[in-house]
């Protein structure tokens, strides 16, 4: 867009440009958009049961005319036939080009079969301190599976920060430690945040701390049952509502001893990556059945 920077009414030189994104599409061409919103809206919650009978077939374009709305307020469709049937024919030419479709094939994995998405086949997982930025889709899915964390830790009076964190602010889950108290988040893509804290101060010295998560029923989104023990007690427990199946972020990661990237919870946000300044001997991650 340079061209603008000199000549800011010059007109512009872009002539199509198209998109699509797990059904939702559209395609510009010279000053005209054909669009379709899609079967999902991406700010709600949950999906529509509707979803599950959705095909792009029977979606109905919206024609916008970008020099007179570019705001697209009014469509204009049914004035124009002939305008959407040509972009509808231009968009399959692109689509056709860069193997977009199915239309809509990003749904597969997101909503249809989030056991088919990437991830690592592996069903448990050892680190030690120093292994951060494990990239989500090979990480231990310790938000959307049973699973058992269990963590071996030397802890002192001012032991704080971070025992491990997966995902971002956007959503995730981490597990910290701050004034003398162990700290769990799910963070539920900023939508809720369940947060459970030990109820009394943590040992010092050698600590054994287990992080128990089970799934409470088969729905996609299916709460998850947490419980937290310190060698053996039992120290907290709770009920996460809903979950994340398939993950929290395309672009973050899995961390032991901080929280690398962006942070998951509000409480450490302006501390990030707040590591943890004890000692971590040992971290096990199990997928429980």
């Amino acid at each position: 867009m340079t061209y603008t920077f000199d000549s800011p009414e010059a007109a512009g030189q872009k002539r199509e440009q198209y998109f699509e994104i797990m059904g939702s599409r559209a395609i510009y061409q010279d000053e005209w958009i054909a669009s379709v919103f899609g079967p999902r809206t991406p700010w709600t919650p949950g999906f529509d049961p509707a979803i599950f009978k959705w095909s792009p077939d029977n979606d109905v374009w919206e024609l916008h005319d970008l020099s007179k709305d570019y705001s697209q307020a009014k469509d204009v469709a049914a004035d124009h036939p002939e305008k959407i049937e040509e972009l509808k024919k231009a968009f399959g030419v692109q689509a056709e080009a860069n193997k977009v479709f199915p239309v809509g094939g990003g749904l597969w994995s997101a909503v249809f079969h989030p056991e088919d998405a990437p991830s690592n086949p592996a069903t448990e997982f050892q680190f030690t301190q120093d292994v951060v930025g494990v990239p989500e889709f090979t990480a231990p899915k310790v938000g959307a599976r049973s699973n058992l964390v269990t963590i071996e830790a030397e802890l002192k009076p001012d032991s704080e920060g971070v025992l491990y964190a997966l995902g971002a602010f956007s959503g995730g889950v981490a597990l910290w430690v701050e004034n003398g108290k162990l700290t769990y988040e799910y963070n539920l893509f900023e939508i809720e945040r369940t947060r459970l804290e030990s109820s009394e101060p943590l040992p010092s010295g050698k600590v054994n701390i287990e992080v128990e998560t089970r799934r409470a029923g088969s729905n996609r989104d299916a709460p998850l049952d947490v419980l937290i023990r310190i060698d053996g007690k039992e120290v907290a427990k709770g009920r996460v509502p809903r979950s994340a199946p398939l993950a929290f972020t395309a672009n973050d990661a899995f961390d032991v001893g901080r929280d690398s990237y962006s942070p998951v919870s509000l409480a450490y946000f302006d501390r990030k990556p707040f590591a943890f300044n004890s000692k971590i001997e040992r971290l096990k991650v199990e997928y429980l059945k």
